[in-house]
Formats: C-alpha cells, sequence, structure tokens
C-alpha cells in the first residue's frame, strides 16, 4: 500500500545519500560509483528485511542508476576538487519568543558544500530522490523545499562567516536535473 511504498522511498533516499556520503572523492569516479552502487545490499539489509529489503534494493538501484548515466553525474565530478565538506550538520534557530529569543531549532544536514569552479561562489547542494519527471511537479516539488534552503544556506553563512548567502541548489537524482535557489 502507500505506507510501505512511503517507506520504501524514504529507506531507499537513507541508502543513496549514504552512498554519495562515502564517495571517495579521490578515487576514479566510474569505478568507485560501481563499488558504491555493489554496497547497496550491505546497506539496506540493516534496515529492510523481506519484500521490503527487496523493494528499497530495486529503488535505491534505479535512482543511482539515473544518477550514474545523467547530467549530474558529470557535475558531480567535475565539482571534486572544489567540494568543502559533505554530510555538514546544522543547527539553527527556529521561531522566537516575545523577547526575541530563540525558542525552537531546527536541525538538518546539508548533503554537500562546494565553491563553484567557474566564480568560487560557495553552494549548498540538497540531494532529492523523489520521483518527479514533469517540469511542472519539479517546480512544484523545489518551491517545497525553499524554506530548507533559506534555513541551511543561512547555517553555513553564519558558520563560515561568508559576506554573500551560497546559492542552493536542489539534485533531484533521479531525474537528472538541478534546480538553483535564488
Amino acid at each position: 500500500g502507500d505506507y510501505e511504498a512511503g517507506e520504501v522511498a524514504r529507506l531507499a533516499g537513507i541508502a543513496v545519500h549514504l552512498v554519495l556520503e562515502e564517495f571517495r572523492l579521490d578515487a576514479e569516479p566510474a569505478t568507485e560509483f560501481a563499488l558504491q552502487v555493489a554496497r547497496l545490499p550491505e546497506i539496506i539489509d540493516g534496515q529492510a528485511s523481506g519484500a521490503q529489503r527487496d523493494a528499497t534494493l530495486l529503488r535505491a538501484r534505479e535512482i543511482l542508476g539515473h544518477f550514474g548515466e545523467g547530467p549530474l553525474f558529470e557535475r558531480f565530478t567535475a565539482i571534486v576538487p572544489s567540494v568543502v565538506a559533505r554530510e555538514i550538520d546544522v543547527l539553527t534557530p527556529g521561531q522566537e519568543d516575545g523577547e526575541g529569543q530563540p525558542v525552537a531549532y531546527t536541525a538538518g544536514t546539508v548533503d554537500l558544500l562546494y565553491r563553484d569552479p567557474e566564480t568560487r561562489a560557495w553552494v549548498v547542494v540538497d540531494y532529492k530522490t523523489d520521483r518527479v519527471r514533469d517540469p511542472e511537479a519539479l517546480a512544484s516539488r523545489a518551491a517545497g523545499y525553499q524554506r530548507q534552503g533559506e534555513i541551511y544556506t543561512r547555517a553555513v553563512q553564519e558558520a563560515l562567516g561568508l559576506d554573500e548567502t551560497p546559492r542552493f541548489e536542489l539534485w533531484f537524482l533521479d531525474s537528472g536535473q538541478i534546480v538553483q535557489e535564488p
């Protein structure tokens, strides 16, 4: 049912993030990619079993297959020398009380931080494993992540003491598209 589908999508997303987090940036990209995809069964074994495991493995392989064959893999390998960090935990103030003091915090993880090879601009990347194909669905899905982008880029800007807010890129791994904000 829908619950299982949602759980499979969630678990596949976690597995894909792990692969990209542990991808050795100093290795030959195609070889390293093949090695990482081969690790999927052991990654997923720890999270799911039975039919759910099989469905999760299938979906994770599908997402990574689209990523590996598409334009995003080329982009990923092109920026490797410019990658500053991966999987950075960020903690940012949420709402404020009447006195202007934060009463809640938002925790999240920046998937990738790099300097644009052409402009040297700082870029915060968030990987998305959503199954979106048509441009309208992509645009509406991207809009839903805009607040997250604002939170992450501000956190990185403050942590690094940058003059400018970094660019935010959503990498839709399944459809091979990058949505930039702003």
